[in-house]
């Protein structure tokens, strides 16, 4: 069976442990181990646990294709500390769910790097700080989930996703008036402002 050398993504996933006191997560399996976190780049030995499309987990929480990880599926898990920015240097990402955890700290602005990325969610953390502009050049995001401590203003270049269709940013202390040019997003869905000190609206 062919394998993938993923060395780095290894060490970004123990980063992450670390700085989310890893030995205190409900549940942690493979996250300190030798084996790597998407070691098989062909069909997946048998005894692994698969998902349907060929996705495959050696790791709790961490899903793979065949050449990288594209999911971490973290929430609900303990995890305590704050969001490193390593993160962003896994490029193939797809979906990141970090919430009802107990994080502090800011959104990390370098994970507008991830140019994979269609969900990020880390809502019913403890984090502050102001959510990063610079969201907008991750041009795949298609749900933002952000409720926590938040300050400031909605960046009104979140209105550039082409393909953003669900927009959570309830219950933050976030002020100003809402972006008018939410209403030019075509995809979008759902837009959550309540429990801030926002105002205006927008027509669909």
């Amino acid at each position: 069976i062919p394998h993938v050398d993923c060395t780095s993504d290894t060490e970004t996933l123990r980063v992450l442990y670390n700085a989310t006191n890893g030995s205190g997560w409900v549940l942690s399996a493979g996250w300190l181990s030798d084996t790597a976190p998407c070691p098989f780049a062909g069909e997946v030995p048998e005894g692994v646990f698969t998902l349907l499309g060929g996705l495959y987990s050696v790791w709790d929480f961490v899903l793979c294709n065949r050449t990288a990880i594209i999911e971490l599926m973290l929430h609900s898990n303990s995890l305590r500390g704050t969001i490193p920015s390593e993160i962003a240097t896994l490029s193939s990402l797809q979906k990141l769910q970090l919430s009802t955890n107990e994080l502090s700290g800011t959104i990390p602005s370098e994970l507008a790097s991830l140019q994979e990325l269609q969900m990020l969610s880390v809502h019913s953390n403890f984090l502050n700080g102001t959510i990063p502009m610079e969201l907008a050049h991750a041009t795949q995001l298609q749900s933002l989930s952000l409720g926590n401590s938040l300050s400031g203003t909605i960046p009104i270049s979140l209105t550039t996703l082409p393909d953003l269709s669900y927009l959570d940013v309830s219950a933050n202390s976030l002020s100003g008036i809402l972006p008018t040019e939410f209403s030019r997003l075509s995809s979008l869905v759902t837009l959550s402002v309540h429990s801030n000190s926002i105002s205006g609206t927008i027509h669909s």
